[in-house]
């Protein structure tokens, strides 16, 4: 008998039992007791809605399988939505993730920027401030903050960069957090600020 799938489980709302057993089937030309499985793993969590997969026989010609989905973690674009791996998931309707943030880039930068995207909004969380959109151009990168407030960083030495954003940001800025509009810091020692009304100091 041929081998078939006979149970999949886990969290899996994007993905279709159809389309799941397509996948499989590619590695089933062999039968059962050559079956690869950690080629079928590798080819299953290739798929970008497929974080994680395990599988297991089940005698006598039955294929279990365990799987965990992506989530959404950015929009792309008008309409395209980005797991972490900065992969483009298929069949996402706007409406159902409307708040998350926004990469704009170059075609074919998806995921180097959801790198990019990752490993910032990590170093801002902790300080209460979060990424609604980040933007790759010919100007560099630049990000909208929630609170209305645009990071400017430019083409290179991010990290350099954002370090020194966080520092005038510890010892300055976020006492003023509710005023603060705009932060560029490229600069070699320091960062140029613009108020949303003009205060009696200029600068940090």
């Amino acid at each position: 008998a041929p081998l078939r799938v006979i149970a999949v489980d886990g969290e899996i709302r994007h993905l279709g039992r159809a389309e799941i057993e397509e996948l499989v089937s590619r590695h089933l030309n062999g039968g059962f007791l050559t079956l690869d499985m950690q080629a079928l793993r590798d080819e299953l969590e290739r798929h970008p809605w497929i974080a994680a997969a395990s599988a297991r026989r089940e005698w006598p010609n039955g294929l279990y399988l365990h799987l965990v989905e992506e989530a959404p973690v950015a929009r792309w674009g008008d309409d395209q939505f980005l797991n972490g791996r900065g992969q483009v998931l298929p069949g996402v309707a706007a409406d159902d993730f409307a708040g998350l943030p926004h990469l704009e880039g170059p075609e074919g930068e998806q995921v180097e920027l959801m790198a990019v995207y990752r490993a910032f909004a990590a170093r801002l969380a902790p300080e209460g401030l979060r990424i609604e959109r980040l933007t790759r151009s010919a100007a560099g990168v630049r990000l909208a903050l929630a609170g209305d407030v645009a990071l400017v960083l430019g083409r290179e030495q991010f990290e350099a960069r954002l370090n020194r954003f966080l520092v005038v940001w510890r010892a300055a800025l976020m006492a003023k957090r509710g005023a603060l509009a705009y932060a560029d810091a490229r600069y070699d020692n320091g960062i140029a600020v613009r108020w949303r009304e003009a205060p009696p100091s200029t600068g940090a």
